[in-house]
């Protein structure tokens, strides 16, 4: 297991700008990379520049071929669960991880990221 956390402060200003000169309209910056998960910001404009900022989780349930650990499991899913009561939007991918994103308002990432950080310890190692 890995566990690896960026520290970076979130400069929301820097997001808007890369995002509104970005041919797709959006830029992401990595916060926290662990075996189990990835955590990220992100924003995207639309045509009038309005940025919409969100919060993401990429929650790993195991490479192909490994074996399985249900315990492990049992807590993914639990934090599957917690982010989906809190209004996070969840996708499975082809990799056997689920994306998990919510819409925040820019003076709120800061406090979310802290929020989501405190339950993914919980959840994920507590």
């Amino acid at each position: 297991m890995y566990r690896v956390s960026m520290n970076h402060e979130i400069e929301t200003e820097k997001l808007k700008e890369k995002a509104m000169s970005d041919e797709l309209r959006e830029s992401y910056m990595t916060l926290d990379r662990e075996s189990n998960y990835k955590l990220g910001v992100g924003v995207r404009t639309d045509e009038t520049k309005s940025p919409l900022f969100f919060i993401e989780v990429v929650v790993s349930f195991g490479d192909v071929g490994d074996e399985l650990d249900i315990e492990k499991q049992k807590r993914r899913l639990a934090l599957l669960e917690r982010l989906k009561g809190s209004d996070y939007h969840l996708t499975s991918e082809k990799d056997n991880s689920v994306v998990c994103e919510k819409n925040i308002e820019e003076e709120k990432v800061e406090h979310e990221y802290k929020e989501l950080k405190k339950i993914l310890e919980q959840l994920l190692y507590g």
